[in-house]
């Protein structure tokens, strides 16, 4: 079975382009689902040019198979969106992909949970301007949480 590395018919290989651990920026396992996700539709393109295999319909998305880890692209299946909410269950709140991430569990978070409390509080004798720097955010970061623009969720 062809993998994400290997492959004569794939597109790097075609196109003469470095691949692999040969690439400058190759992190071997060491990926998030994003990246894992890219090598899939690298290799066997966007889900959408499937059919869903469960029910035959117009693939929406990779699917991870139960029980795969997901570093090789054949660790994936196509499925339509209702396949795969009834296959993964439904997504928690939001949108991250298909998935809301908010707070810690989004990987742009620049703060923790007890940070931006500590943050609520001193906006009651500091400017945001002073506690930005402290905290080595912008100063409009602080102004989202003072506002509730993010961070809201959190009491």
């Amino acid at each position: 079975m062809p993998t994400a590395k290997s492959g004569p018919d794939s597109y790097f290989a075609k196109n003469g382009r470095l691949r692999g651990p040969a690439h400058h920026n190759w992190q071997g396992d060491e990926i998030g689902t994003e990246a894992k996700h890219s090598r899939v539709e690298t290799e066997r393109g966007l889900a959408k040019t499937h059919q869903c295999d469960h029910c035959s319909a117009q693939a929406q998305a990779w699917a991870t198979i139960h029980g795969a880890e997901g570093f090789d692209v054949w660790d994936y299946m196509p499925l339509c969106r209702s396949c795969h909410t009834r296959y993964d269950g439904p997504p928690s709140t939001g949108w991250f992909g298909g998935v809301h991430v908010v707070g810690e569990d989004h990987g742009m978070h620049k703060l923790s949970e007890d940070e931006v409390l500590q943050i609520r509080g001193m906006l009651l004798f500091m400017t945001q301007r002073e506690i930005a720097e402290l905290f080595d955010v912008h100063q409009v970061t602080i102004s989202h949480i003072k506002t509730g623009k993010t961070w809201a969720w959190l009491q």
